[in-house]
């Protein structure tokens, strides 16, 4: 059986349908001054781009081999968090954006989160929670200022190819261990 990370699966879709339409939304924000906003398309390629600039944040921010939180609305920023944990050394730990105070510290306790990015809408809960774990926090705002600015470091190509040697790195790594873990070596024993 061949492994199928996440990462190969994003990378996949994203040689197959580069120009195609991934998302299609209006800015929270915009949206409640303004109900017949614009509506923002990405493509496939932009969702990816959007992805590795994320993942240049991460690592600036020596966010490696933590317990990421999100609480928030469902909304692009949500899903480009998500997708970038997903495609990082980094474990997910999705939270309803419905939990009261004792709640959502409970979760976040059990799940030994390090850092939560957060729906602004949801900061004042954020805040008061954080006064009691001192986590790092980072709001979906300051994400979409990172990944919408105009990023002098960012190159397409040179994040490309570092995602790509990571990607292969990443499944050497998992057809070693199933070789000797996996599947297979079960089987062979019995």
């Amino acid at each position: 059986m061949r492994a199928y990370s996440f990462n190969k699966f994003i990378y996949d879709y994203v040689k197959k349908y580069d120009k195609n339409l991934a998302f299609k939304y209006r800015p929270e924000h915009i949206l409640e001054l303004d109900q017949n906003a614009e509506y923002i398309e990405k493509s496939f390629k932009d969702f990816f781009e959007d992805i590795l600039k994320l993942k240049m944040f991460f690592e600036k921010n020596k966010i490696n081999k933590k317990h990421i939180a999100i609480f928030g609305r469902n909304s692009y920023p949500w899903s480009l968090i998500m997708s970038t944990v997903e495609v990082t050394d980094n474990i997910l730990v999705p939270l309803d954006k419905e939990l009261q105070y004792n709640e959502t510290i409970n979760c976040l306790e059990r799940a030994e989160v390090d850092v939560i990015f957060y729906d602004s809408k949801f900061e004042e809960h954020i805040l008061e929670v954080n006064k009691k774990m001192n986590l790092e926090i980072h709001s979906f705002d300051e994400i979409k200022e990172y990944i919408f600015k105009d990023n002098k470091e960012f190159n397409y190509e040179n994040e490309l190819d570092k995602y790509i040697k990571e990607m292969n790195f990443l499944e050497d790594k998992f057809k070693e261990y199933e070789k000797t873990n996996g599947f297979e070596a079960i089987k062979n024993k019995y």
